[in-house]
């Protein structure tokens, strides 16, 4: 049997929640890890050598290559390996609960994301203002929600957690204490998840690298420190 394919840019950003399952469920993969120049051109000529030669119907990263299959989307590919690996909802329940997690996850992270991206130095206090108070909307409802659930689907592991838990640690290392001063229930719930064996081996590996989280354009979070 190949090894699983996993490819995205150098950083974690969005592919980290992906790596976070494969680990967990113990699978043998390999990362490719597609570099970015530097400023002003930030060229990506490996990437642009292998866009539309790799075989994707919407060539884009990341993208997972297992076998006959290839996916590109990180919600896409999350499902697929939460089917492959029993991280997947089974009861009808489950899914509507992940589906709708799904959507709010994805919201709460690209609102980090943007903060990050798309401040300047002049514009960073203000946008950081904003981005503070919808921080707080989005950490009480998942407080209460995981005060009366395990996980996101409710007892069951499922791939959303791992979505979850990644936007969560991206803003603990932008400011932890944002977090473990504030909502111990949302804490508690990524201590589960940091704590499960396959993950905690992986994150105190020198495969896993805290920084960057973001590409070198981004204001923050976007180069080694």
């Amino acid at each position: 049997m190949t090894k699983i394919i996993l490819a995205y840019w150098d950083v974690r950003c969005l592919v980290e929640p992906i790596r976070l399952m494969l680990e967990y469920a113990g699978v043998e993969y390999e990362l490719k890890a597609y570099p970015t120049g530097d400023a002003p051109d930030y060229s990506r000529p490996e990437w642009k050598a292998d866009k539309f030669s790799l075989g994707f119907d919407f060539p884009n990263v990341p993208y997972l290559i297992d076998g006959e299959v290839k996916l590109t989307e990180s919600w896409a590919i999350m499902r697929y390996l939460g089917r492959k690996y029993d991280l997947y909802p089974q009861t009808e329940e489950e899914h509507q609960r992940c589906d709708v997690a799904q959507g709010v996850v994805e919201d709460f992270r690209y609102k980090f994301i943007n903060l990050c991206y798309y401040s300047t130095k002049e514009s960073f206090a203000k946008l950081k203002s904003e981005f503070m108070l919808n921080f707080a909307v989005y950490m009480n409802r998942f407080e209460l929600y995981l005060s009366k659930h395990r996980f996101m689907a409710g007892d069951r592991l499922t791939y959303v957690d791992f979505g979850l838990f990644e936007a969560l640690d991206q803003i603990m290392v932008f400011d932890a204490s944002l977090i473990t001063n504030t909502y111990p229930t949302v804490f508690r719930f990524m201590s589960g998840i940091s704590d499960l064996k396959r993950v905690s081996t992986y994150r105190h590996s020198n495969r896993f690298k805290v920084l960057p989280l973001f590409s070198k354009y981004a204001y923050w979070g976007g180069q080694l420190e």
